[in-house]
């Protein structure tokens, strides 16, 4: 009788090991399957934010380059009527205003009078005679000129 009574007790440890393991197992598989798919919502609302983030900020800077080019345009009707001695007082002003760090004026063959750069000559390149012909407005990021060395 004590021989079955051990036996049986024996079993009995073993089949509640056994569950406990499995059930640990579960635990660990239910765990793993809930971090993974926390993991993959903070991803998602991670890349939901940058998105949201990069494109306000391609909007603001849109913003300000048609801001920009309105300051210019506003500067370019005024600047026709003025008397060539007051030219540079009041691009100075309007640079100041509009926190440019130069300003140029050219005439239609392309000398152009920069506010901080002295004169130099523009005429050659592409996007001026483009200009000139009242194509689409363009801009150059970084460019050098390559007859003054002037940053365009």
């Amino acid at each position: 009788m004590g021989y079955a009574y051990a036996a049986r007790a024996r079993w009995k440890t073993i089949i509640y090991a056994v569950t406990a393991f499995l059930f640990l197992i579960v635990l660990s598989a239910i765990i793993i399957w809930n971090g993974t798919k926390l993991l993959q919502s903070v991803e998602d609302r991670t890349l939901n934010y940058l998105r949201d983030v990069a494109g306000e900020s391609v909007q603001l800077v849109n913003e300000r380059i048609e801001g920009v080019f309105e300051s210019l345009e506003l500067i370019s009707d005024s600047v026709e009527q003025l008397e060539p001695e007051i030219r540079r007082d009041f691009l100075l002003r309007k640079a100041e205003i509009c926190s440019f760090t130069d300003l140029a004026v050219a005439d239609e063959t392309g000398k152009a009078q920069s506010l901080n750069n002295g004169t130099w000559e523009m005429g050659d390149l592409p996007i001026f005679a483009h200009a000139l012909e009242g194509g689409e407005r363009r801009w150059y990021l970084g460019g050098i000129h390559r007859v003054c060395g002037a940053a365009l």
